[in-house]
């Protein structure tokens, strides 16, 4: 019995070991579009391909729209986002094997049609400057209301007055300890 469970674990990691080649090559070969597909696909509609034209390769990233901005991030690690509303940009968006796929530059100031008719320029956006817009409006301080300033500061006081409370009675107690030993006779 051990033997027929050992020769089966030998076939199951040799068949695993297959099938982690063949996904390797089939990733490589096709540029990393394989994986990227499965992360859209997975994604059930919340993400899209995103076909990278660069000046020298075509590379795919999986990316998604975020307050009425595409986003994703090249092959340089770098988060690029082009504002694009749903109704004027819909037909830059097309359905490939299932999926939503958007073809755009490395710079991400051009968007492109399935055939390449139709191109749309950003000439005066610039990635850079509006990314950094964009992570200082996100990371800007919240104004705090009157409510919640008025609620912090009853919590505040509170606890003050709480731990004020509980070292008067520890003090109350060391005093009281103090009298029983002069004493003698307070317990």
């Amino acid at each position: 019995m051990a033997g027929a469970l050992t020769e089966v674990f030998q076939w199951g990691m040799a068949f695993g070991g297959l099938i982690l080649m063949l996904f390797v090559s089939l990733n490589i070969m096709t540029k990393g579009f394989l994986l990227q597909y499965l992360k859209v696909k997975g994604s059930q509609g919340r993400l899209i391909l995103a076909r990278i034209h660069s000046v020298t390769d075509t590379y795919y990233r999986s990316c998604k729209i975020v307050e009425g901005a595409f986003e994703a991030t090249t092959r340089s690690k770098e988060k690029k986002r082009l504002p694009i509303a749903d109704s004027e940009y819909s037909c830059y968006i097309n359905r490939e094997l299932g999926i939503s796929v958007i073809d755009t530059d490395e710079d991400f100031k051009k968007l492109y049609n399935y055939d390449f008719k139709g191109v749309a320029f950003f000439d005066k956006y610039d990635a850079g400057r509006n990314q950094s817009l964009f992570l200082r409006i996100k990371n800007r301080p919240q104004a705090v209301n009157k409510k919640e300033a008025i609620i912090l500061a009853v919590v505040v006081i509170s606890l003050l007055v709480v731990g004020f409370v509980a070292f008067q009675q520890m003090k109350l107690e060391e005093a009281i300890l103090a009298l029983a030993k002069l004493c003698g006779n307070i317990r």
